[in-house]
């Protein structure tokens, strides 16, 4: 395992693994809700200069109406969680551009709950597949394809801080409620997704202590 400090060392990592094998190849990026897996993976993207394609686990989220979509006691939904996502289409679809087919990508929008048909991307095949989400690494982990598995962590305090700055304006909401549903509807489950950290050939810490990456608006 190789431990590096902030997104720009992990694209210098990511790059150099990449220079060392053949295609096709697939990148699982995992992590912390907000610990900068988002942003990694479309800098990642932005700096290829070969042709690539991006599958991100949120668009994966079952919708709202779903009596599938996990819960809490008190009938809370919870979107942090394994089951919170079709998990067999997200393996599916990552799978169909491991194997060189054209795949449709859905869209999910968080405000809603809801899938955006008209959101839906025809996307073709790519010498490199990126798969990133919480869960990314659990779901592609059985796909027989070389692959590189890389975990994105910070401290729980600063993953909170983030999510905070990003969802207070998307979702209109009080700093004291993002707080709120993070005590009790993320922390509880943090294990589902820190138990990847072991399984993960590159672990890059995003604490913002530790390097200067603008990380304020990470997924």
């Amino acid at each position: 395992m190789l431990v590096v400090s902030g997104l720009n060392d992990g694209i210098l990592a990511i790059s150099k693994w990449l220079e060392a094998n053949s295609r096709p190849v697939l990148i699982g990026i995992a992590g912390m809700t907000c610990s900068g897996k988002t942003t990694l993976a479309e800098k990642l993207q932005q700096s290829l200069t070969e042709r690539s394609v991006l599958v991100t686990l949120d668009n994966f989220f079952r919708e709202s109406i779903d009596p599938q979509l996990p819960r809490t006691s008190e009938g809370k939904k919870l979107f942090d969680v394994p089951n919170s996502y079709n998990g067999s289409e997200f393996i599916s679809t990552v799978a169909r551009l491991v194997a060189g087919y054209e795949t449709q990508m859905p869209y999910y929008d968080k405000q809603s709950g809801c899938r955006l048909l008209e959101r839906y991307q025809r996307v073709a095949a790519a010498p490199i597949i990126i798969a990133e989400g919480l869960f990314a690494l659990t779901f592609i982990k059985d796909l027989k394809v070389k692959s590189l598995s890389v975990f994105v962590k910070a401290d729980t305090k600063v993953c909170l801080q983030r999510r905070i700055a990003r969802d207070v304006p998307i979702f209109r909401v009080t700093p004291e409620r993002v707080q709120k549903n993070f005590e009790l509807k993320v922390l509880p489950y943090c294990d589902y997704v820190t138990t990847q950290e072991q399984e993960a050939a590159i672990v890059i810490s995003t604490n913002p202590e530790r390097n200067s990456d603008d990380l304020r608006n990470s997924a």
